[in-house]
């Protein structure tokens, strides 16, 4: 049974206050035994549900960009389409409706959201190409992210289910929803 990463958020944020609505298993530590008694907060970013959970190896720090469009609805219109970028500087743009916006990301979001781009897992997926459910049909959905080494890692990812891709559209969603 899959636990969305909504819901993941929601069991993760009980633990942290004490209150298990579900039993989601062990939790990792929060803090060491040299620290304050009382963990630390979470990191303000990212109620992805992602809080506790280690990305695995990533490069934060060679993140040049990173852009992710999805299709919203059927036309051949970029209305049909959303736009979402994002920059080593922070600066992020949202283009919905053929209206773009644009924020920056606080300090500590950003800096997640770098880790979580850059990790491993993401950048190993966006590398192996081709369509991986061409079964899903012709929505369009893609992820490019462009790091310092001149290395840049694209896929078409036509909204497929499972990791890396519902991590990634987790976080994505979390700024848009914060910021946008």
């Amino acid at each position: 049974m899959r636990i969305s990463i909504a819901c993941l958020l929601v069991l993760t944020a009980c633990d942290h206050v004490g209150e298990t609505a579900i039993n989601s298993g062990p939790q990792p530590d929060l803090w060491t035994a040299d620290q304050a008694v009382t963990p630390p907060p979470p990191s303000d970013l990212l109620g992805f549900g992602l809080l506790v959970t280690d990305p695995g190896p990533s490069q934060p720090g060679m993140l040049k960009s990173l852009s992710y469009q999805v299709q919203v609805r059927p036309c051949q219109s970029s209305a049909c389409v959303d736009f979402f970028t994002f920059d080593a500087s922070c600066a992020m743009t949202l283009q919905v409706n053929n209206a773009t916006t644009s924020a920056t990301a606080r300090a500590e979001d950003c800096a997640a959201f770098k880790q979580w781009m850059t990790r491993d897992a993401l950048l190993a997926g966006l590398a192996q190409g081709g369509i991986p459910c061409p079964e899903n049909g012709p929505t369009d959905e893609s992820f490019e992210v462009d790091l310092s080494n001149g290395t840049t890692a694209k896929r078409k990812t036509e909204q497929c289910p499972g990791e890396p891709w519902d991590s990634a559209r987790a976080c994505i969603a979390e700024l848009r929803r914060r910021y946008f």
